[in-house]
């Protein structure tokens, strides 16, 4: 008799071994995320935007600015052509600000990978956009170890010329 009994409890713990590995099972197979056929996925569009601004004088000052932002993200080129003076060229990378408070003006911060007089260098760069404008900060200049070079005193930058926006297909936007 005792050995039926011991039979019984073996086979009753067997049982409930067996239930508790089917709920944790099914457990674990309701948890997880399982695709089902036909089941599209959409992810939200990333809106890209592109803007050209120019500055010209009777003098023959020029200024091209191309930003093509992707989220806050921001890639272009910034060409600097003073009338009897270097020119200063090249691409920029960076980030743009958020809107804050009333104001409508935005900020990029980044970098600008430049080519004037025959050197290559990379400058921080700053630009100010409001409505149909934009306008580079211009300043003093301090070089860091790395040999890039950063605003002296980002408060004391002079965001002169300020250049209009044009259509990207303009001819002046080189």
């Amino acid at each position: 008799m005792e050995e039926k009994n011991h039979t019984k409890r073996r086979v009753g713990v067997f049982v409930v071994l067996i239930a508790l590995f089917v709920v944790l099972l099914f457990v674990i197979l309701a948890t997880k995320d399982v695709p089902t056929p036909n089941t599209a996925t959409f992810e939200t569009p990333t809106v890209v935007s592109k803007q050209c601004y120019i500055w010209n004088t009777e003098a023959g000052d020029s200024a091209t600015l191309i930003l093509s932002t992707i989220d806050t993200n921001v890639e272009g080129s910034f060409t600097f052509l003073p009338a009897e003076k270097d020119s200063k060229r090249g691409i920029l990378t960076g980030t743009l600000s958020a809107l804050s408070g009333d104001s409508s003006v935005r900020t990029v911060y980044g970098w600008w990978n430049v080519l004037a007089e025959g050197m290559n260098s990379k400058e921080e760069i700053i630009i100010t956009l409001s409505g149909k404008t934009a306008a580079v900060g211009f300043g003093e200049m301090k070089e860091k170890e790395d040999g890039s070079y950063v605003y002296a005193d980002v408060n004391n930058l002079s965001y002169e010329p300020v250049l209009q926006e044009t259509s990207c297909d303009d001819p002046a936007i080189k």
